[in-house]
């Protein structure tokens, strides 16, 4: 059994459908560039650094709380540098990253197919952009976020509020 499958959208009746994508970690796997900042950060600093520490104590949690593991209380590094670094080194790996194959032709069906889509993301816009027409994605939409909290995941009214933007 192949793992290909098409999909014929000729001679059937077209219903206008939206995506609204995470464009850091599904249209890139964002996560693992996350997990490989969190280990360069944590040798680094001497702290002791695991798939299962990376899941329970970065992965999904506040800014504050997942560098507290990191940052030494007697440092005087301060969290929000250390954001700041870890979504420079972020942007550095999105920049020469490819995004996943499946994801991308799917964008690319549903926009030739009078579909709509719009990618959310908290990068810089430039970047979003260089990306989505070196894709040849146009048409697609951004919803970029100016806050995030926590890594790997947005603000639950993001979502609704990209969804809203596509009408």
């Amino acid at each position: 059994m192949s793992d290909d499958f098409t999909i014929d959208f000729s001679g059937k009746k077209k219903h206008r459908c939206a995506l609204v994508i995470d464009f850091d970690h599904t249209l890139y796997d964002g996560v693992s560039f996350l997990a490989k900042i969190a280990k360069d950060i944590s040798d680094e600093r001497g702290v002791s650094y695991n798939i299962p520490f990376f899941a329970k104590k970065f992965l999904r949690a506040r800014f504050s709380s997942a560098l507290s593991n990191i940052v030494k209380n007697d440092s005087t590094e301060k969290t929000e540098d250390l954001v700041e670094d870890i979504f420079a080194q972020f942007d550095k790996a999105l920049k020469s990253a490819e995004p996943n194959p499946v994801v991308l032709e799917i964008c690319k069906t549903t926009l030739e197919n009078e579909g709509q889509a719009v990618f959310i993301s908290s990068r810089p816009q430039e970047l979003l952009e260089e990306k989505i027409e070196a894709f040849g994605l146009e048409g697609a939409e951004i919803y970029r976020l100016e806050r995030q909290e926590r890594f790997a995941e947005f603000p639950r009214d993001s979502w609704a509020r990209a969804a809203r933007q596509l009408k």
